[in-house]
């Protein structure tokens, strides 16, 4: 998808892949585990990433994305 400027917006929206991908990684690094708080919420293009996010029961600094926001952005 493009803007009317012929740019494509970045993705916004982590999938339950991402996000599973990312808890993994950290508790591999040893990144201490942030508890997830709050009510769950419907993913708005991911249906499973509530129910993943509520699964593990992590939540995620966005820091913790950067290298996938980076890919999007095609930084290498």
């Amino acid at each position: 998808m493009r803007t009317a400027t012929g740019t494509r917006p970045r993705r916004r929206t982590r999938t339950t892949d991402d996000y599973e991908h990312l808890a993994t990684r950290s508790q591999a690094e040893g990144i201490p585990p942030l508890p997830l708080v709050g009510e769950p919420v419907s993913g708005v293009g991911d249906a499973g990433l509530a129910p993943a996010m509520t699964g593990l029961g992590v939540a995620l600094h966005e820091e913790a994305t950067l290298d996938l926001l980076a890919d999007d952005l095609g930084i290498p």
